[in-house]
């Protein structure tokens, strides 16, 4: 909005600045606080368009300020034959805001907020609004803002000032953020009422509104009131009460944003006055208060959120340890005896059980016999079950002389599959680790210096859980599992299985556990050398045994979140 006849204004700076909110601001200065500033947009650029605005030719330029990373990325400076031009080029979804303040004129280019776009930007939501005022009282232009609203404006007689303003089509609520930074003003808000004045009035108001009800504090009456505590320990309620502080800002933020003024904390504000003291009764879990009314109500109200039922968490175990057994042994017992005897005996097969020795009777007539056994390799028992056996003996007499050829051949399998299951329930509160263990104990005595010692040692299954509820009703679980078992009846030694994981898992939902398999092979043989070796007659010198035993450690976990209501009932 030009105007002809206007005395000639001369523009002494045209300057770029990056506001803290990411925004451009184009300031322009000039010598008299009557410059006219006409702001619109044309084709995605902001013109500024001074009525008899003089440039000095320093000032004819592009200003390039892309590397200050805002939404303006060139200023174009000009004269015009009705004064003075500033263009502006932003760049995507802008919005602007023009001030003109004296002799200083601002405008602000941000960009357009995004739906979902950071949740710390202020965002103003007012009825839009258009002004143009030049040298307005400051105290008439938050009226002019007032009428725009359905709140009562109650602003401080300390207000004072001129100011000149273009707004075109902002929220209202945002010029008023602006008029009251750019005068250094604050607000405060008691339901439709809005009390505007210096940000330093309305700190020393609320400091003075904070000394006098300190002062009450000091000078009401003590009472003492005596509160049941439910659930809680009322110690730890106790230790709350005394090291917890409550301290709150004096100043609070308005429905319209944050403003920038000085906030009044005290550590006074606690949750027991200095005056007040409380005491622990054990026998009855309650606690015993004493201090002003208005505290001991802030702190029934306190105990009221924190003296709830902790939730509980069954947690269903099923521990499987499966196991697949198989061996396999075979041996022989070979040998050669002579026999010397005085009469003509024909050939006999005989069976039995072969020893080292030999004794052989024959119708009667007993003859003796000198020999062993020259191949000794028996299948060795499992455990405590002996291998099955088949001997016999091939007998050859002649003239005084008869020889035996014994033979034994000895087998022995053992297949079994095995599962042993453990199904233990655990019922904790919320936070709270529980354990379980069943096993075995033994007594052992060892000998150290002459001297006896009895050493006991425990060889158990057993599961440390400690559950954790979240906000949405899932559990964390910290799960210690151990597998012990001795080596052998007679050892101190113990083979030891641990598992120990965090898992988070839906309110009853199942997770397995495992990876502890276990394998053991093996495959034995022992022979007469050569003789072992060779391709027929090789295994009858030799004894061979097979051991495949394999075991799997399993264990599921199942946690229910019980319902405090259903477990008082």
């Amino acid at each position: 909005m030009g105007q002809t006849g206007q005395d000639s204004t001369r523009i002494g700076l045209i300057d770029f600045r990056r506001t803290p909110e990411g925004a451009g601001r184009v300031i322009l200065e000039f010598d008299s606080e009557q410059a006219l500033v006409d702001v619109h947009q044309h084709l995605g650029e902001i013109v500024l368009d001074i009525s008899g605005g003089l440039l000095d030719d320093a000032l004819v330029r592009r200003l390039d300020v892309i590397d200050f990373a805002t939404p303006v990325q060139f200023i174009d400076a000009f004269a015009t034959d009705s004064g003075a031009r500033v263009v502006v080029m932003p760049r995507g979804e802008f919005e602007f805001a023009s001030l003109q303040s004296g002799k200083r004129f601002t405008l602000d280019v941000s960009l357009k907020p995004v739906a979902g776009e950071g949740d710390q930007a202020i965002t103003y939501s007012g009825k839009t609004i258009s002004f143009d005022f030049q040298n307005i009282p400051v105290r008439s232009a938050l009226q002019q803002i007032a009428n725009e609203t359905s709140l009562n404006f109650v602003i401080s007689d300390s207000v004072t000032g001129d100011m000149s303003l273009r707004l075109k089509d902002v929220p209202w609520d945002q010029a008023l953020d602006t008029i009251m930074q750019t005068k250094g003003l604050a607000r405060r808000q008691q339901g439709n009422v809005v009390w505007i004045a210096p940000a330093e009035e309305i700190t020393n108001q609320e400091r003075l509104v904070l000394e006098a009800s300190r002062q009450v504090s000091e000078l009401e009456p003590l009472v003492s009131d005596l509160i049941q505590i439910n659930y809680a320990k009322a110690e730890d309620i106790a230790n709350l009460l005394k090291s917890v502080r409550a301290i709150e800002p004096s100043v609070q933020q308005s429905m319209f944003g944050s403003v920038s003024v000085a906030e009044v904390q005290t550590e006074e504000n606690r949750l027991l006055s200095d005056r007040g003291s409380v005491t622990v009764d054990e026998r009855t879990n309650s606690l015993l208060i004493q201090d002003t009314a208005q505290k001991i109500r802030e702190i029934r109200e306190l105990i009221s959120e924190l003296d709830r039922p902790v939730k509980q968490v069954l947690i269903e175990t099923r521990i499987v340890e499966a196991n697949e057994d198989f061996s396999r042994n075979i041996g022989v017992k070979l040998g050669l005896t002579g026999i010397n005897s005085n009469t003509d005996l024909g050939s006999m097969i005989g069976s039995g059980s072969l020893a080292n020795t030999a004794t052989v009777r024959n119708d009667g007539i007993s003859s003796s016999g000198d020999g062993s056994l020259g191949v000794n390799l028996p299948a060795q028992g499992i455990g405590s079950v002996s291998p099955a056996s088949y001997a016999f003996t091939l007998a050859k007499a002649g003239a005084g002389w008869a020889s035996l050829i014994d033979l034994e051949i000895s087998a022995l399998e053992a297949e079994g599959n095995g599962k042993i299951v453990a199904n233990p329930r655990l019922l904790t509160a919320d936070k709270q680790e529980a354990h379980i263990e069943q096993g075995q104990e033994r007594i052992f005595t060892t000998n150290t210096l002459g001297e006896g010692t009895v050493v006991t040692k425990k060889a158990v299954l057993g599961l440390t859980v400690t559950p954790q509820i979240t906000p949405d009703d899932r559990v964390i679980l910290d799960v210690f599992v151990t597998k012990d078992s001795f080596v052998s009846p007679t050892e101190e030694n113990i083979n030891t299985l641990q598992v120990r994981t965090q898992v988070l898992l839906d309110n009853g939902e199942t997770i397995v556990l495992g990876g502890i398999y276990t394998q053991q092979t093996s495959e034995s043989v022992s022979k007469v050398p050569v003789l072992g070796d060779l391709p027929v007659l090789g295994p009858l010198f030799r004894t061979k045994g097979i051991l495949d035993n394999r075991r799997e450690l399993l264990i599921f976990l199942t946690p229910r979140i019980i319902n405090p209501v259903l477990t008082a009932g």
